[in-house]
């Protein structure tokens, strides 16, 4: 669903949506969910620069 939002430029849904998920994935407590989450954040935080980059 983040990545949707990502796509329509909607930054703080997106990380509205990534807190979400960090949180569900912290309650399971497994590690490699919680490190998913934040590596699908991370690429979408760089997209999103990269392409604030090309707006400019």
């Amino acid at each position: 669903m983040a990545e949707a939002f990502a796509e329509l430029g909607d930054r703080s849904t997106v990380e509205q949506c990534m807190r979400v998920a960090e949180g569900l994935a912290s309650r399971t407590g497994d590690v490699t969910q919680v490190d998913r989450v934040r590596l699908i954040a991370a690429r979408l935080a760089e997209r999103s620069l990269a392409q604030e980059r090309i707006e400019r």
